[in-house]
């Protein structure tokens, strides 16, 4: 009889648990057999956590825990891979590109098609790594009879990124192999070039809406709106507001923040004479310009315009601005105030006042009166108030002045000290929270190393065992074959 590795046991009971819908007890024996090795005990506890079943909900945390003891313990290369995406999402982790480049690429040199893919397109986006086009090319070429890795290929000789020549027959040509495999991306961009008459290829908006009718079949939520927009404009064919907005409503169902199905479903509502209600169509227009759709932002400064609310309209113009809507500026310009002409003032000297009396005598030299003793003169200077203080109580306003310019340079002082304190103590606890992580691991490594050693003595004793099994049977043959011996 073949022994059973480690955690079989566990793991066919957490099967049986599994299929019975008692999903906490499944994980628990998966959970027990992970712990003694089992790598298909982890991965179902992990797809269990990643995925959720019935009213089992997800917990992309643990996932990622069990994803990494596959990783880790058996180098399992879909765990790699896994992980990679949960660090790229965010997903049950702080979201780092450079951690899902990192498993990616481990992925990828075990030959995971998935993790090459994702490789080329963080070359390609530059996410996790330093944007490489002649990388992203070699990597989407060592898989090209993917679809996929066809319009990555097909996107760099469209747009002529990085060093690549803008190529548009090849960029067609490889935009309709991968569309012949049934692509939704490659069907989408081809649809966009027959609707908007780009590389080359004449306007042909029945091609169009056929290339963006196969995609909706994958839900591709872009082409589903540009179905939508077709259908709205009246392009390859007729007018209907009615089949719009039921493609723009589907839209919505996939993806609530998409810009333009928001913005086209309020135009929807708008179409019959203004006749929806606001509080209907305000948040749609929000979310389409919180999309960055310029012409959202404008119609949302039309609406606050109409209303005076001065200052939202600009706001909402200020945004269209920002997005390139090019009649923003004007409507800013026109409800902001122009400002007040600047008047220059310039420094007068300080005239003196003076008071004659009739009796005053006159310089008969210089033809000018002069002041007799009893004249009053007036300094209209600022200074005049200080002047005429005298000099003891200036002295004592500039103590008064030194000493609350010394009090707060105390309080200054005390502030700075209880940062740099704060600080220190942050640093401490900080560095408490290390040590405690580091003693931690090496506890959890402690034990693994401890079960990994049960383990090799528990599968040694069950080699013992099943030895001395085969030499009692060995035993008992040999005492048969003596008895039937002495018998003859």
């Amino acid at each position: 009889m073949k022994p059973q590795p480690p955690g079989s046991k566990s793991f066919r009971e957490g099967v049986q648990f599994y299929n019975s819908g008692i999903y906490e007890e499944a994980l628990r024996r998966w959970d027990k057999a992970s712990s003694l090795g089992y790598l298909k005990a982890t991965l179902r506890a992990a797809e269990l956590y990643d995925e959720g079943k019935d009213r089992f909900p997800r917990d992309p945390v643990k996932a990622l825990r069990f994803y990494k003891r596959a990783a880790y313990r058996s180098q399992d290369t879909l765990s790699r891979y896994k992980i990679g995406c949960m660090y790229f999402l965010g997903d049950g982790a702080q979201q780092s590109f450079e951690h899902a480049f990192t498993y990616f690429q481990l992925a990828a040199d075990d030959s995971c098609f998935s993790a090459e893919l994702a490789l080329a397109h963080c070359y390609y986006t530059g996410q996790g790594v330093e944007k490489d086009f002649h990388k992203a090319f070699d990597t989407y070429n060592k898989t090209v009879h993917h679809p996929k890795c066809l319009v990555g290929i097909a996107r760099l000789y469209h747009y002529g990124h990085g060093k690549f020549t803008a190529d548009a027959i090849n960029a067609f040509n490889w935009y309709k192999r991968a569309a012949a495999k049934e692509d939704p991306d490659a069907q989408y961009e081809l649809g966009c070039i027959y609707n908007d008459g780009s590389l080359g290829v004449a306007i042909n908006y029945t091609l169009a809406m056929a290339l963006f009718l196969a995609a909706a079949k994958h839900d591709h939520v872009d082409s589903i709106v540009k179905i939508g927009i077709l259908h709205f404009h009246g392009r390859g064919t007729e007018v209907n507001t009615d089949i719009a907005c039921f493609h723009f409503k589907r839209a919505l169902r996939i993806d609530q923040e998409h810009g333009l199905a928001n913005y086209y479903l309020a135009k929807c509502f708008l179409a019959d004479g203004n006749s929806a209600p606001e509080d209907l169509i305000l948040p749609l227009l929000t979310k389409a310009a919180y999309s960055h759709h310029s012409d959202a932002s404008f119609e949302l400064g039309k609406h606050y315009d109409r209303r005076e609310a001065v200052e939202k309209a600009i706001t909402w113009y200020q945004k269209a601005a920002d997005d390139g809507h090019e009649y923003a500026e004007e409507m800013i310009r026109r409800l902001k105030p122009t400002p007040a002409p600047v008047v220059e003032q310039h420094n007068v000297a300080p005239v003196t006042a003076v008071e004659f009396k009739p009796d005053s005598p006159v310089d008969t030299v210089n033809d000018t009166l002069v002041p007799s003793p009893t004249t009053t003169t007036t300094a209209m200077s600022p200074n005049a108030d200080l002047k005429s203080k005298p000099m003891t109580q200036l002295e004592e306003e500039h103590k008064k002045m030194r000493l609350i310019s010394l009090k707060l340079k105390q309080k200054l002082e005390l502030s700075e000290n209880e940062r740099t304190r704060i600080e220190q103590e942050s640093r401490e606890k900080l560095e408490l929270s290390e040590k405690e992580r580091l003693r931690v691991e090496q506890e959890s490594k402690e034990k693994d190393e401890q079960i990994r050693l049960l383990t090799i003595e528990k599968v040694k004793m069950q080699q013992f065992q099943m030895q001395l099994v085969l030499d009692l049977a060995e035993k008992g043959d040999q005492s048969n074959k003596r008895m039937r011996y002495t018998l003859d």
